[in-house]
């Protein structure tokens, strides 16, 4: 009888977290504390949850855990040395960051041993996900009509963005990427069971990745779906679809933002510095970083930045280089080898696709923009992950 209230605990929390999900920004706080601006959002409060259900029941471990268990000692280790070096009043952020990815970690290995009992709901998750996509959409489209100039924003700490879809999430980039995660599902269901309903959600959500105007977001999607395609060795239907995609580019409206303007030039400049930022920070600490997730606190202390504030502080335009700055050459080498055995442990069948597919986006996404570590994302592939690998 305990056995099924913990069972339905957790589906409780999977559904809840996923009904939450689309509303981004709108359900986080900030905080002060000690003089630090901190976001707590309604979903990390769930991953917690999850947390704490890891401690209490009793759970089985998939076998890629040991391999990410020994990324996360090696960032509790680097954080330790930053803390000894550094004082536990500089690490606070730090430390909430990384008490953040342990969280979702349990959460996955929370939700893969609930899957593993009731593979009946492996199906609705997937399904979740792309509805998950089709609301940030929504939301997406509520935005743009109703308030298109966010330019306001900036005196929070946001991008001043102005007529682009930029949804719950304040940002075009990474709402993007999770619009391309529901364009990249929606297609591989609707191949797969060829339900009309897969294909009307797939117009709302790939209409709203055009108006986000997000270069990442389209090279996320074309590698996406090349990776699909080339899966499935339909590989001659990308010269078909990728050239229909990119007229879908050309015919969209410029209005007089510098945003919508994909020729602009601001923002690569812009992305080049924070390239050069990050890897001077690296090289200051090459073996085990400054500490997961320190890097407000490296830019403050090593670049004389004090624009702490601002919502992008704590990370890179370049994923590989976050992980080489806040856990060293040490912490991505333990990380790119536990990616290798995520890869190998996957399911044959279109979860496992689905899965490389997405994964193929936001590896070129993350290149771009601070998008693996992003919390949201995160979550997405908490899911995607549980019900993708074999047991």
């Amino acid at each position: 009888m305990a056995r099924n209230k913990k069972i339905s605990i957790v589906e409780k929390l999977i559904f809840f977290y996923i009904v939450l999900f689309p509303f981004g920004h709108l359900l986080t706080l900030r905080l002060t504390l000690f003089g630090k601006s901190i976001p707590l959002n309604v979903s990390d409060f769930i991953s917690l949850i999850f947390l704490i259900l890891f401690f209490i029941k009793k759970i089985r471990y998939p076998t890629v855990f040991k391999y990410f268990k020994n990324f996360l000692i090696l960032a509790i280790f680097s954080q330790l040395f930053f803390i000894a070096r550094n004082g536990i009043v500089n690490s606070i952020i730090g430390n909430l960051y990384l008490l953040r990815l342990i969280s979702y970690t349990a959460m996955f290995i929370v939700i893969w041993n609930y899957v593993l009992e009731n593979k009946k709901v492996i199906d609705r998750i997937f399904d979740s996900l792309i509805v998950v996509s089709f609301f940030i959409a929504i939301f997406g489209w509520f935005q743009y009509l109703i308030y298109p100039d966010l330019r306001s924003l900036i005196f929070l700490g946001w991008d001043d963005h102005l007529f682009r879809i930029v949804g719950t999430l304040i940002d075009p980039t990474f709402t993007a990427i999770l619009l391309v995660f529901g364009v990249i599902l929606s297609l591989i269901k609707y191949q797969k069971t060829k339900k009309n309903i897969y294909a009307l959600a797939l117009v709302p959500i790939l209409l709203a990745l055009y108006f986000t105007y997000s270069r990442a977001g389209y090279i996320s999607l074309i590698a996406g779906v090349l990776t699909y395609l080339f899966i499935k060795k339909k590989i001659k239907i990308s010269f078909i679809v990728i050239p229909i995609f990119l007229l879908g580019l050309i015919l969209l409206p410029r209005p007089s933002s510098e945003g919508a303007h994909l020729e602009r030039t601001f923002s690569i400049k812009a992305k080049v510095t924070n390239y050069y930022e990050t890897s001077s920070i690296f090289l200051k600490n090459p073996i085990f970083g400054v500490g997961y997730n320190n890097l407000c606190w490296a830019r403050k202390n090593y670049l004389n930045d004090l624009n702490i504030n601002s919502h992008s502080c704590s990370g890179s335009d370049s994923g590989i280089l976050l992980l080489l700055a806040t856990t060293g050459v040490v912490g991505f080498l333990i990380f790119i080898s536990f990616l290798y055995i995520l890869i190998k442990t996957l399911k044959s069948n279109y979860y496992g696709v689905a899965f490389i597919s997405c994964f193929s986006a936001i590896l070129v996404h993350s290149q771009f923009s601070n998008s693996i570590f992003y919390p949201w994302i995160m979550g997405f592939f908490v899911f995607l992950t549980a019900i993708s690998l074999k047991e």
